[in-house]
């Protein structure tokens, strides 16, 4: 599996007696590139977008000999590109009182992610996990530490068609929300009775 803007590396080990010439590297029977044999091995690298689009591609490998006769021809194999992904973690508050929910809205793009997105407290323990629904996976915890500043990441899973990170960094968004406890005031009142 490659992330679509990543790098892919391409080889091919050549066998027998008569090991010069060169490799033509092909996607889904497509020519990519030619690389010239060394000590057995032809290889290449390029962008995974080179291969094409999004979706399962079979790469194959052909040799030439020296004089430019095809000799040899690889067997397939197949590359997995998936679409980078961002993610924007969004607390429905700044400020709460403790106890009081909180909800937390990951929001993603890419090629129509699924999947789940797990979020986490400050101490990177899992506070629950939620399932991606048009790009947006929510959670509403009550799960806050005892006032002051507090910080809650996500990370989301990827699938078959998307990565699991889309900054190359982090797994992590991190957005800090401040959790304020109760303050409670207490009124007596009394009725005091002239005689």
């Amino acid at each position: 599996v490659v992330v679509q803007n990543g790098d892919v590396y391409l080889s091919a080990r050549v066998g027998g007696m008569h090991r010069d010439g060169y490799v033509n590297f092909y996607s889904d029977g497509v020519f990519l590139a030619r690389a010239d044999v060394r000590d057995g091995m032809s290889s290449l690298g390029m962008s995974a977008s080179t291969l094409g689009g999004w979706g399962s591609h079979t790469i194959s490998a052909e040799f030439f000999g020296a004089n430019g006769t095809a000799t040899g021809r690889s067997q397939n194999a197949q590359v997995m590109v998936v679409a980078p992904t961002t993610m924007e973690l969004v607390v429905s508050t700044r400020a709460s009182i403790l106890g009081s929910a909180v909800t937390l809205s990951a929001r993603l793009t890419g090629n129509n992610p699924t999947g789940t997105v797990v979020f986490y407290s400050e101490w990177n323990q899992p506070v629950g996990s939620a399932i991606v629904h048009d790009g947006v996976a929510t959670l509403t915890t009550r799960d806050m530490p005892q006032g002051g500043d507090f910080r809650w990441f996500a990370q989301y899973s990827g699938d078959v068609n998307n990565a699991s990170s889309s900054d190359g960094s982090t797994y992590y968004y991190p957005l800090k929300g401040t959790v304020k406890p109760v303050t409670t005031i207490t009124t007596l009142t009394t009725d005091v009775a002239q005689t």
